[in-house]
C-alpha cells in the first residue's frame, strides 16, 4: 500500500510524539499511515526550543528535496490576496511546511497532507491548501480519530484518554472542540460496529508497525 505524503510541523510533532495511543506513541502509529517528512526549518525550530527528542526524530525526517521557488510562490498568493498580515504572522516553520507540501504535491502528483496543531495557523493556511489542491490540513486530535477507525486492536477506552490527553496539554480555543472529538469517534463505523465487525476488520486488516527504526518511539 503507498502511504500518503504528510508534512508535520514542530507542534504536530512534538504532540504526536508526546501522547500514548494504545501502548504507542502516536507518532509510531502515523508511521503505518503516512510517509512523514520535516523540512530542516522544523528541526531547527526544535533544536531553538531545546526539544531534543523531536529533533532528533525530525531530522530522520527531512529529505534533500529543494521547495524555495514553492516558498516565494507561497508568499506572493498572500500577498496578491492583501492577506500579508495572516502571512507574516505564520513562522518559519509553518511558512517551509506549507511550500514543501506545495512541492511535494506538485512533484509527485498526489496530494500531501500538513499536521499541525497551531489553531491560527491552520486557519490561515487552509485557504491555500484548498485554492492549489495541496491536500488536508489536520491537527493530532483528528489523527487519533483516524487510527482509532482504521486499527482493530485500538479499543473506544484508548482512543477516547488519548484524547483527553491531547487537550490537557493542548486547552481548546472552542469550548466545545472536545466534546466534538469524541462524538467524531463514537460516529466512526469501528465504535458504532463494534460487536457487529470487529472480528472481521481484525481478520481483514492490512496495517502494521514495519518500519524498524521507529519500533522503540
Amino acid at each position: 500500500m503507498t502511504k500518503e505524503l504528510c508534512v508535520v510541523d514542530a507542534c504536530g510533532l512534538i504532540n504526536s510524539n508526546g501522547i500514548e495511543l494504545g501502548g504507542r506513541k502516536i507518532l509510531a502509529w502515523m508511521y503505518c499511515l503516512f510517509n512523514l517528512i520535516a523540512p530542516g526549518e522544523v528541526s531547527n525550530e526544535l533544536c531553538r526550543q531545546r526539544r531534543t527528542d523531536e529533533a532528533r526524530i525530525s531530522k530522520q525526517l527531512v529529505i534533500d528535496h529543494d521547495y524555495s521557488k514553492c516558498l516565494e510562490i507561497a508568499k506572493r498568493w498572500y500577498y496578491k490576496r492583501n492577506l500579508r498580515k495572516e502571512y507574516d504572522m505564520l513562522d518559519s516553520g509553518e511558512k517551509h511546511c506549507m511550500a514543501l507540501a506545495l512541492s511535494l504535491s506538485r512533484n509527485q502528483r498526489r496530494s500531501c497532507s500538513l499536521l499541525t496543531d497551531d489553531v491560527p495557523a491552520k486557519k490561515t493556511l487552509n485557504p491555500f491548501f484548498q485554492a492549489q489542491k495541496v491536500g488536508s490540513i489536520f491537527s493530532t486530535d483528528e489523527v487519533i480519530v483516524q487510527i482509532y477507525g482504521l486499527f482493530p486492536e485500538l479499543s473506544s477506552d484508548y482512543a477516547i484518554r488519548a484524547v483527553s490527553d491531547y487537550f490537557v496539554s493542548n486547552p481548546p480555543r472552542e469550548p466545545y472542540r472536545k466534546d466534538f472529538i469524541i462524538e467524531e469517534l463514537k460516529s466512526s463505523c469501528r465504535y458504532l460496529g463494534r460487536e457487529l465487525c470487529l472480528q472481521e476488520c481484525a481478520r481483514t486488516t492490512i496495517y502494521g508497525i514495519s518500519d524498524q527504526r521507529f519500533l522503540q518511539i
